[in-house]
């Protein structure tokens, strides 16, 4: 795959209000104070954009409701990114888009590069596959955009130029 194909999409820095992870997540403290609505994206791809910036900003509640059916509790989301500074995405801009009864499907190969707080950087590679709804949107409000259906992302060293080769097959 040539380098050039590859689309740096955000490299915001974490807030450090995203450290208040374990303070804010014990049990019994509230960890639903509102209800959050991601900002809403017409491709799989700025959808992914929209996440990582979440993220990055501080705004994990919001990040975290980019899932549509999460596999862990808001608090195991948020212990997952306790030590780390920023994290910043590379896709192939040119996802695998398939239809299905009622839902389009955007497979997305994907560089995950997580800087974390003592300075040293995580690599993940692998598939995000993301699902819009095609009911219409007035009839169900919250299926509006693309959300995350599920990932793939497992720790890897290598050369970028040959990390997002063959991530969705």
């Amino acid at each position: 795959m040539n380098l050039r194909l590859l689309l740096i999409i955000t490299t915001f820095t974490l807030a450090s209000n995203l450290k208040m992870t374990m303070a804010q997540t014990r049990p019994g403290l509230s960890t639903d104070d509102q209800e959050v609505v991601p900002a809403q994206s017409d491709d799989p791809i700025g959808a992914l954009n929209n996440y990582y910036r979440a993220l990055n900003i501080g705004e994990a509640r919001t990040a975290y409701k980019y899932w549509e059916n999460p596999s862990q509790t808001y608090e195991q989301f948020m212990h997952g990114f306790v030590d780390t500074m920023r994290v910043r995405i590379l896709v192939d801009p040119s996802p695998q888009i398939d239809g299905a009864a009622g839902s389009t499907y955007a497979k997305v190969a994907s560089v995950v590069i997580s800087t974390q707080r003592d300075g040293s950087e995580r690599v993940f590679a692998g598939c995000y596959v993301m699902r819009r709804s095609n009911v219409r949107a007035e009839d169900e409000p919250q299926q509006k955009g693309w959300r995350i259906y599920s990932a793939s992302l497992a720790p890897v060293a290598g050369k970028f130029s040959t990390l997002l080769s063959e991530r969705c097959k």
